[in-house]
């Protein structure tokens, strides 16, 4: 294809170069001279194709050159037409790539947009714990500052989730407070049980302090009280709030805080006595107390004060000269241990049914003085250690006693001052 396109320039310009040098005068002349020289042009390219062919071993005639030329034409012709159709099955196939392309695109494009939904979902799923605990803990800060509304402006905190009835009308929580824990009780005219202790069960024995709600009125004590406040069970124990107590319809004060040695004051001013029998081992082992107001005490129906006050070493004040004891038969070991006791008043005692008061006044260590003059002794049968261990006793006069029902009197003043 390139050697006839090569002959056809070279025909043209042979053409061209004879048709600038004509002259112009003859016109006629001209053109016949143009047909000879064309003819000659002819032969003269024919030469020259055939000497541009010899390189190739082939000869060309005028007919044969203008034949190639169509065959090039033709050739060209065929050559566009397949290039086209090839073009066009590039660009077919090309668009279809690029369909398939994008359909694969697309349906990356969904799975991913299915997939982050999923992912978030699973998010949601791993983080809605983490919601709900917070939730949880808000709701208990929530609770806390509701269902412990303290009874002062200081925060407080329950201990454990129950609030327990231990009575008639009678409820009780445990609640955390500065690092105490502290027994509210709730009632509105209720009575305490004598087993209130254990219904709460163990917790009780971290108990601190006892007292009742700022919305309570009022709460009776049973007629059954004793050791309503034993310390074997509130081993903690340091104070005892009785403000809101009612115990006019007790009758046995046994026990009732024997044995809370934890105890630094405690006020029972307020008690009512009046129908009270028993009274003993009331504050006994109660070592933490340095003094107890009685005054208002009405003992007059009480027969037992055995161990009343014993074993309570640091009581330093003790005033008991209100007592009535008209009625009372056992007064064993009624101050029995009380060490650092320096005075007491007994001289009102009516001792007159008394039957017993071994080791009564034993192991009062810094007792100087006791007058007992007044004791009426007719009735008791047991003296038995009665002064044992009060060497402090500079002056004790018992010329008075009535020994006649005695039975036992040994170690009545062992180890009293000579």
């Amino acid at each position: 294809m390139k050697q006839n396109l090569w002959k056809r320039l070279i025909a043209m310009w042979c053409v061209g170069s004879l048709l600038m040098t004509a002259p112009a005068t003859n016109v006629l002349a001209d053109d016949i001279q143009q047909e000879t020289n064309v003819s000659e042009m002819i032969d003269d390219s024919t030469s020259v194709s055939e000497i541009s062919d010899d390189h190739s071993g082939k000869s060309f005639t005028a007919e044969e050159m203008q034949e190639d030329e169509e065959d090039v034409y033709a050739s060209e012709s065929d050559e566009s037409v397949e290039d086209a159709y090839h073009a066009e099955d590039e660009s077919e196939k090309a668009l279809n790539n690029a369909a398939d392309d994008s359909a694969e695109a697309s349906d990356s494009d969904a799975d991913d947009s299915a997939e982050v939904p999923n992912n978030a979902e699973d998010n949601s799923v791993d983080t809605e714990p983490i919601e709900e605990d917070a939730r949880d803990d808000s709701s208990v800060e929530e609770d806390t500052s509701v269902i412990l509304e303290a009874e002062d402006s200081s925060v407080e905190e329950l201990v454990g989730a129950n609030t327990w009835t231990v009575g008639n009308g009678v409820t009780a929580k445990i609640v955390k407070k500065d690092n105490e824990n502290i027994l509210y009780f709730t009632s509105k005219g209720g009575t305490l049980w004598n087993n209130w202790k254990s219904k709460i069960g163990n917790a009780v024995s971290n108990v601190n302090t006892i007292t009742l709600t700022a919305d309570s009125t009022k709460m009776y004590f049973p007629e059954d009280s004793a050791f309503l406040f034993f310390g074997d069970y509130l081993k903690s124990i340091k104070q005892i709030d009785l403000k809101k107590v009612d115990t006019s319809k007790v009758k046995s004060m046994r026990g009732m805080f024997d044995y809370c040695s934890g105890l630094t004051n405690l006020d029972v001013s307020g008690f009512d006595t009046s129908n009270a029998t028993s009274m003993e081992d009331m504050f006994h082992h109660c070592v933490g107390l340095k003094k107890l107001d009685l005054r208002c005490f009405n003992t007059s129906n009480v027969t037992n004060m055995d161990d009343m006050f014993g074993e309570c070493e640091r009581l330093v004040e003790l005033d008991v000269s209100s007592f009535d004891t008209s009625d009372v038969v056992i007064m064993n070991s009624m101050f029995n241990g009380c060490n650092n006791l320096e005075s007491l008043d007994v001289s009102g005692f009516d001792t007159s049914k008394v039957e017993e008061m071994e080791w009564m006044f034993s192991g009062c260590l810094k007792l100087k003085n006791l007058d007992v003059t007044g004791f009426d002794t007719s009735s008791v049968n047991r003296f038995q250690g009665m002064f044992c261990g009060c060497n402090s006793l500079e002056y004790l006069d018992v010329s008075g006693f009535d020994t006649s029902n005695a039975k036992y009197l040994d170690d009545m003043f062992y180890g009293c001052a000579e």
